[in-house]
Parts: C-alpha cells; structure tokens; sequence
C-alpha cells in the first residue's frame, strides 16, 4: 500500500502542468467552521447502588487558510485556528499545510487534499477529560490531513467542503496524551 501512495504522490508531481489547473503565483483566502456537540454518558455500578451521569457540550472550530500556489495545483496554506467549546477558554491553532487541487476539465469542482504539522494550546474537540484550551502556551503538537471538494463561483469565489482528520498530542512527565478526530468542515475562499 506504501508503494501505491508513494507512485501516486511521484507521479502527481511529474505531472502537475498536465493535471492542474490553479495556477502558480496565484493565492487562495479561505475559512472553514465546523460546529456540533459531543455528548458524554456514564453509568457504573457500586456497592451503594447504580448511577449515571450525562454531559453535552457545544463547540465550533474556525479557520484562516491564506493558501500560496507553489506551483500549478500545489500550494503551501498555513492555518490560524480556534476551537471553542461552551463555558471554556478557547483553544488556539498553527498549521504548515501542503494542499494539491485539480480542477477537473469543463466543470466548476476542484477535489482536494491536504497534510500539514502544527501546533496548539487546546486539545481542539471536547471529551471527559480535556475540553478547550488545556495549556498557556503552544506545546501540543497536531498532524492533520484532509480531502475534499472545491465548487468555483464565478472567477474566484470557492465553496469548500472538506473531511479532515486531527490529531493532537501532548507530551508531560507523566506520559502522553493523544486525541484524534474527524470533522466536517465547510469553507468558503477568494482567488486572486
């Protein structure tokens, strides 16, 4: 499977004029949102008797993604984010993304992915244990990688829909911690 995704990747990349219609020099203002709730229920048994308790939580994820066209279909998109969760502080994100778009020919849809490596000071989707901002400073390291959908409007406006997949990780003295998930991101972006 390593080998099938290396030859692809190789392959995209000796092609890319042939592949790719967004063009080099040209730049990409985006944002995405993301917004749900997660629910957690617990029951356990004791000595003293059954018990349960349930919590719900909101929260929504925001994103900046200034994307630069390296070359045609290839571009560098840093990410500035935050994720907050009610009744929390909010959790701020850094992201370095490489994204390659290929407009398919004589259509308006432009499938996409993209993988990046950053940082941030909140685990970015709540659970039992950490919800929002869990540190002052930026020392959680994030992997994330997504694919998606593009639909051009007009010249250079850009609806974005994208499935993304985070992971965030904390080292302490007292071992690690790490949070995955996958969300649903909605976007819209300018091309100039």
């Amino acid at each position: 499977m390593k080998k099938v995704v290396l030859s692809l990747i190789v392959l995209v990349l000796f092609n890319t004029n042939l592949f790719s219609q967004f063009k080099q020099g040209q730049v990409e203002l985006s944002a995405s949102a993301g917004l749900g709730s997660q629910k957690f229920e617990q029951s356990y048994s004791s000595l003293y008797g059954n018990s349960s308790s349930s919590e719900s939580h909101s929260y929504l994820m925001l994103s900046v993604m200034p994307g630069i066209f390296i070359v045609n279909g290839f571009s560098f998109e840093p990410e500035i984010g935050m994720t907050t969760v009610e009744n929390e502080q909010p959790g701020f994100l850094l992201l370095a993304n490489v994204s390659y778009t290929y407009l398919i020919p004589k259509t308006a849809i432009a499938p996409f992915a993209r993988i990046g490596y950053g940082v941030s000071n909140g685990m970015g989707f709540p659970n039992q244990y950490l919800i929002g901002q869990v540190s002052d400073k930026l020392d959680l390291d994030i992997f994330n990688i997504g694919a998606g959908i593009k639909n051009l409007i007009g010249q250079s406006a850009v609806l974005r829909l994208e499935l993304n997949y985070r992971s965030f990780s904390q080292s302490r003295s007292s071992g690690k911690t790490t949070e995955s998930f996958i969300a649903l991101l909605f976007g819209f972006g300018i091309i100039l």
